[in-house]
């Protein structure tokens, strides 16, 4: 269950995103609050389904590292609208130019090495 959520989170979180950068762009689109709501009640629900499904910390390692990895590839396709790996100029992270997407794959690699081997 913690998978689903990982991947829905994640790409709702880029929709809003979109939505948002649109808003503030001049162009009136307040769908962004809509999916927010849709963030709220999906967080708000898995809380409540945790109960019932046992996840380990494998299961945590491998998730943050299918978020981050869909985090940066939906990011680029969804809410900047360019090419998959795209490396911008914003951030921490796009300083390091070409090798972001080393770390990025490097860290699913390895967190689904935790996950299947340990």
């Amino acid at each position: 269950m913690i998978y689903i959520y990982t991947i829905l989170h994640v790409t709702l979180l880029c929709y809003y995103q979109q939505h948002q950068f649109n808003d503030l762009k001049g162009k009136r689109d307040t769908r962004w609050k809509g999916v927010r709501i849709g963030l709220d009640c999906l967080t708000f629900g898995c809380l409540y389904l945790a109960q019932y499904y046992h996840f380990t910390l494998q299961d945590l390692v491998f998730c943050s590292g299918i978020y981050w990895l869909l985090f940066e590839v939906l990011t680029n396709v969804i809410s900047l609208g360019t090419d998959m790996f795209f490396v911008g100029y914003s951030s921490t992270v796009d300083e390091w130019c070409k090798r972001k997407w080393l770390a990025v794959f490097g860290w699913f690699i390895i967190s689904l090495l935790i996950k299947i081997l340990l």
